[in-house]
């Protein structure tokens, strides 16, 4: 793209995002020409997929009490696995000092899938040259493997990782959806009641010539009474019709 990465930052980060103190890493990723945004990563280990100032999808890395540094060296690269036949499944392979977090793009969130501990190194390769690339994970004790995250593999290194983060992960997205959704209620809610009180004491903007803000009121309100009624209180409003005439 045209723009460099502080621009995008500024276009389409919220200003929560942008705060440096916060996050320790940024990156603009492309999935397909239009599968765009930026990746954001927090020194709480909170990962954003973020564009247009909206919060796309969302993961919990890892509960770190001391938090993370961009001291510590952050890196992302994207795996595409070719497991299956025409199914092609989004990997990303974040590093955070020695740590490396592998996590899956989903149809609609993101799963941490594998956490790999004491890693010297991270390598994308296709030996093969035929489209279908593995990943070589070599550790700082000389070990090394290869692996194309195969579903046994990922299900196998799942079982290491503690549940909680499974937990809060889904807890999270479902808490930002429901939000979402009640704002929304409450604003639908909000102009409907906006617009019966309106007719209410206008009338219908058929019955007015001039704009709805030069609309004479209807009917106008008396003071609240109340009164014992059979050991009830009763409360009303008097209320005078404007539009009589004789």
């Amino acid at each position: 793209m045209e723009e460099n990465l502080s621009e995008l930052c500024n276009k389409h980060l919220p200003k929560w995002l942008q705060d440096r103190d916060r996050t320790i890493f940024t990156q603009f990723i492309e999935i397909r020409p239009n599968i765009n945004f930026i990746a954001v990563i927090l020194v709480s280990g909170q990962y954003y997929e973020v564009w247009d100032r909206e919060i796309l999808r969302e993961c919990s890395l890892e509960r770190n009490a001391g938090g993370f540094s961009a001291s510590e060296g952050v890196s992302m690269d994207i795996f595409f696995s070719y497991e299956e036949e025409n199914a092609r499944r989004v990997f990303y392979l974040i590093r955070i000092g020695g740590k490396l977090f592998v996590v899956e793009r989903l149809r609609s969130s993101l799963s941490v899938r594998m956490i790999e501990e004491n890693i010297l190194s991270v390598e994308i390769e296709d030996k093969s040259e035929e489209g279908n690339p593995t990943v070589l994970i070599t550790k700082k004790d000389g070990s090394f493997r290869e692996t194309n995250f195969s579903e046994k593999e990922l299900e196998d290194a799942e079982d290491e990782i503690e549940p909680s983060i499974f937990l809060l992960n889904y807890l999270e997205s479902h808490k930002r959806r429901l939000e979402s959704g009640q704002e929304v209620r409450r604003q639908v809610i909000r102009e409907e009641l906006h617009k019966i009180q309106h007719v209410a004491k206008y009338g219908p903007q058929e019955m007015h010539d001039g704009a709805p803000d030069e609309a004479a009121p209807l009917v106008k309100y008396g003071e609240v009474w109340a009164k014992f009624h059979n050991d009830r209180i009763v409360f009303g409003i008097p209320i005078f019709n404007t539009t009589y005439t004789r």
